[in-house]
């Protein structure tokens, strides 16, 4: 949207959690999850500590507009 290149993906594990979309850009990581309800959440805990420098963020529709534009 940005011109930006960047790598997209989901993450998933085993017993169910999970990240609806991870963005590789610039050699960072960063993840978002989507929420219709305004809430604020914590990343998993096997994400968190398999990727400790990563950056997590939720998505609402409150907010979405900061990410695209």
């Amino acid at each position: 949207y940005r011109n930006r290149m960047a790598s997209f993906y989901f993450w998933r594990t085993y017993d169910r959690q999970e990240i609806d979309l991870i963005e590789i850009f610039q050699g960072e990581i960063f993840a978002y999850e989507i929420k219709w309800a305004p809430k604020k959440l914590k990343p998993p805990a096997a994400w968190q500590k398999n990727y400790p420098q990563s950056h997590f963020k939720t998505i609402t529709p409150e907010n979405y507009l900061e990410l695209i534009s």
